[in-house]
Order: structure tokens, then sequence, then C-alpha cells
């Protein structure tokens, strides 16, 4: 079975690998205790983007009072049938993806989200679909909607539950990694937005994504079908980073565009690789 170890990660290192991650399509999940700064951090990426020059909105939805439909869409009756409509904050994030913005929804408190609406973030997560409305892919240069998700630890989040293995195959997993010396100097400089993000080029993946996927495919192949698929025996494994096709394919694309910005940055791979088989 696959099993990698989640590097030590500066904030700077994981503030990059973030940028590039969301650039990439990649839905990253950051956990960590409750107060150090997840919610903060994500709406600081709007003007971190800014900087860099790419336009940038975030959206926040806590998902511990959020309802199925919200992203599987409302059932209405109409003369052409019943359809799905999806609620205003999709069509909000689609039109500003289609005036080129980059589009970040944060899905907060996911380890306090009940398993049926899990279920409805599912298609959401992997095909950018909210009820019947389609939400453009982002790709450098142009706009579309990411997904940026975070939680607690379950024994720290308000009736909180493990993340079901279905929506923990479809996202990166990473330790928010702000600690008290880190935190004192955010304090003191009153918490600035991230500078320097990463900006991925047009072409990363025609440049780079076929030389990681066939590294990735000669090793599944050479290392067995264990490591290409391996949902964890233990449960409690299940909610984090575990091997599947979709897995490593997402492992690809992230590889692809940290090559492309990061040449060699061994780190960087190591934390892409292990927030995902």
């Amino acid at each position: 079975q696959a099993s990698l170890t989640q590097p030590d990660m500066e904030f700077s290192q994981f503030v990059q690998l973030v940028a590039i991650g969301l650039q990439a399509r990649i839905p990253m999940h950051v956990t960590g205790f409750p107060g150090v700064g997840k919610t903060e951090f994500t709406k600081s990426l709007e003007a971190g983007f800014t900087r860099v020059g790419i336009k940038c909105r975030v959206f926040i939805l806590v998902g511990s009072i959020r309802e199925p439909q919200d992203f599987a869409g409302f059932r209405v009756s109409t003369p052409e049938g019943v359809r799905l409509l999806p609620m205003a904050w999709a069509r909000d994030a689609r039109r500003l993806a289609e005036e080129g913005y980059l589009v970040i929804v944060f899905l907060d408190e996911l380890t306090t989200v009940p398993p049926t609406t899990q279920a409805a973030m599912l298609r959401l997560l992997t095909e950018n679909v909210c009820g019947e409305l389609q939400l453009p892919d982002y790709e450098p240069g142009k706009g579309g909607v990411v997904y940026v998700c975070a939680s607690n630890a379950v024994e720290w989040a308000a009736g909180g539950q493990e993340i079901q293995p279905p929506m923990a195959n479809r996202v990166w997993h990473g330790e928010f990694p702000m600690d008290h010396e880190t935190w004192c100097d955010m304090m003191v400089s009153d918490f600035p937005a991230p500078s320097n993000l990463p900006v991925l080029p047009a072409d990363y993946l025609r440049t780079h994504h076929h030389q990681q996927r066939a590294l990735i495919a000669a090793y599944v192949r050479a290392a067995g079908r264990g490591a290409w698929l391996a949902p964890p025996d233990d449960p409690a494994r299940r909610s984090s980073a575990w091997p599947s096709g979709r897995t490593w394919y997402l492992a690809s694309r992230l590889l692809a565009a940290i090559e492309a910005v990061s040449p060699g940055n061994r780190l960087l791979q190591a934390a892409a690789l292990a927030g995902l088989v």
C-alpha cells in the first residue's frame, strides 16, 4: 500500500503549495485546531492573488448550516419538467468566473457536515456542477471556480464526525502549519495577505503533465494493484489521503503544476503526494 508521511512545512511553503494546487484545480482540504486562522488565511488569498495579477474572489460556505439542496440544487417544477435550480452563490460564482476571476469557494467546518450534505458536495468537487449549473473550470489566464475545504479535528469540532471516504478521496489533505512564532510575527504585522504567490503558466499541462503521468503509471505498474487502489482498513484513516485512480491523477496534475513554477522542489512534491495518496 502506498503510504507517505506529510513533511514538516513552513507556513510560507504551505501557502505556496495551496496557491499552486488551486490553480491546478485540486480541491484543497486544510485541517487544524480551532482559531489558528484557517478561515482568515483563505480570505487573505483574495488579496494575495490580486497582487500577482490574478483577479480573485472568495465565497465562504459554512457546511454545518447548509443542506444537500444548497449543492445539489432545489427541485422546482417547470413547464419543461422538474429542474434542479442552483443557489444564488453558484450563479454569482459563475458570473465572476466568466468575467475572468479566480473564484475560491471555501467549504468550511467539513467535520460538522452531515453525510447527506457531503454526498451532495461530491459532484461539485469533481465536476464543478451545482444543481444543473455547470461552473467554469479554472485555467491560467482565464477565470474559473476552485475549492478550499477546512475542518477541525473531529474531537475539536462541534458535533464532529469523520469525513466520508468518497469526500476524502476527492481532495488534497494538509495540516495548517501555524505555530506560535509565525503567529506572533503575523500579529505584529497585522496579519498581512500572502505576497509573491506563484502564478502557473498557461501551458503547464502541455509542458509537464505527460511526464508526471508517465512516472506515476510506471511506479504503479511496478508496485502493483495495492499501490493503485488501497482503501485503508482503519476507518479513521479513510477520512484522509489514500490511493485510488482519482487521487493518482490529481497527483499528476499537482506535480506538473509544481514542476512548472518550482522545478525539483522535493518538499512541495512530497507534500503533494502525501496529501493525495
